[in-house]
């Protein structure tokens, strides 16, 4: 049986060690720790003092989340569905970049193109459009011809929309 060194109270990351438990069939100690989120969780002895493990998981989990989702748009609410600034976001660069999107043919086809700050960045895209005024406003170019670029997107109804349309000849 390896030596057992004693860590009990010491922080490693987000763990405390609480207490030493040698479990059956096993050559290995493990520590039973505290995490800073509450959580209890059997960490090996050996990983714990090398900094292997520093948290139950949830430090992971958390950066995996920011990473996915740093403007915190893309998934909300209990259902984790994305924001309708977000649709509209995406639906915008669909329309413009994907050449099998029905819609590609009146928007991508026609030299329609998306900013390039905008297309790298929702947060750019949002912070000029701003939210999303009514569940009936979507995103509408006011020259129909040019790109979506600012000062040429806003927020609109259908009716405004309709008002504003490319002539057909």
């Amino acid at each position: 049986m390896p030596k057992m060194i004693d860590v009990t109270g010491e922080v490693f990351g987000r763990l405390t060690a609480i207490e030493p438990i040698k479990q059956r069939g096993k050559k290995e100690i493990y520590w039973r720790c505290q995490c800073s989120c509450g959580k209890l969780t059997l960490v090996m002895a050996q990983n714990l003092r090398e900094g292997k493990i520093q948290s139950c998981g949830c430090y992971k989990a958390e950066r995996v989340s920011t990473r996915l989702s740093v403007h915190r748009h893309s998934r909300i609410g209990a259902a984790q569905k994305p924001s309708p600034e977000y649709k509209a976001w995406c639906a915008m660069r669909d329309r413009c970049n994907r050449q099998n999107h029905i819609a590609y043919k009146n928007y991508g086809g026609r030299g329609i193109k998306v900013c390039s700050e905008w297309e790298a960045s929702f947060t750019a895209f949002l912070a000029h459009i701003g939210p999303k005024p009514t569940p009936a406003h979507t995103v509408d170019r006011i020259n129909v011809d040019g790109n979506y670029a600012p000062g040429n997107v806003r927020w609109a109804t259908r009716k405004e929309q309709a008002a504003n349309k490319r002539l057909r000849i």
